[in-house]
């Protein structure tokens, strides 16, 4: 597996698995991609003519299937990071993938060891399952999630060009907590999310006409 994200408009995890007698062919055509001098591939900075083809050479390899874990719905970019490490993990453990290749997001790696680990220790494939966090530059197929991730998020003829690269999309929901009035009462209506505004509107207008105490 090879991961990659993109933080426009929220969180999104784009996650390409690669069959393993596939991935020195796949790592030498995209690197046949590269410029001269270039030592990685930045989807985001190409020019469009050579964004097209990137996509084009990428579509037409096979052997490579992405599922993007869609978390932009957090209003919280580093819980809905969580939730989506936590199931390419999931899922990681259900495939027995041999490897789980990241583009290294100094911020974030630690936390990212720490619920892989968990993950992995719940299947009981700790020893079986390799993480590596790593620069891009340093594995050119992490070409493929950054360019399925830009496509994705932009939209439009973006990413319905990625769509043959595409197998599932896996859109995460942040859970809502809602009014648990006490003892008996539970306000009819409510839906405060978790951002604070909704929190506090909710909250002052069920105590003054309720009189009961609330739990968020």
């Amino acid at each position: 597996m090879f991961v990659d994200e993109s933080k426009v408009q929220g969180f999104l995890l784009a996650v390409a698995s690669v069959p393993c007698s596939e991935v020195d062919r796949l790592r030498a055509a995209v690197g046949a991609l590269h410029l001269k001098h270039q030592d990685r591939i930045h989807f985001r900075r190409e020019q469009t003519g050579r964004q097209k083809k990137i996509l084009d050479t990428l579509t037409s390899l096979g052997s490579i299937s992405t599922v993007i874990y869609d978390a932009r719905r957090f209003h919280d970019q580093k819980a809905g990071r969580n939730a989506a490490i936590a199931r390419m993990a999931d899922a990681a453990a259900s495939l027995q993938v041999a490897r789980i290749v990241i583009e290294k997001d100094d911020s974030a790696a630690e936390q990212d060891k720490v619920i892989i680990a968990r993950r992995l220790k719940q299947a009981d494939l700790s020893e079986v399952v390799g993480v590596v966090h790593c620069r891009p530059n340093a594995e050119r197929l992490l070409a493929i999630p950054d360019a399925v991730a830009w496509c994705y998020v932009k939209g439009g003829m973006w990413r319905a060009a990625a769509t043959p690269l595409i197998k599932e999309v896996v859109v995460l929901l942040a859970a809502v907590k809602k009014c648990e009035a006490r003892p008996t009462y539970r306000p009819i209506g409510c839906r405060a999310r978790l951002h604070a505004a909704g929190a506090a509107r909710c909250s002052i207008l069920c105590r003054r006409t309720l009189g009961v105490k609330l739990s968020y």
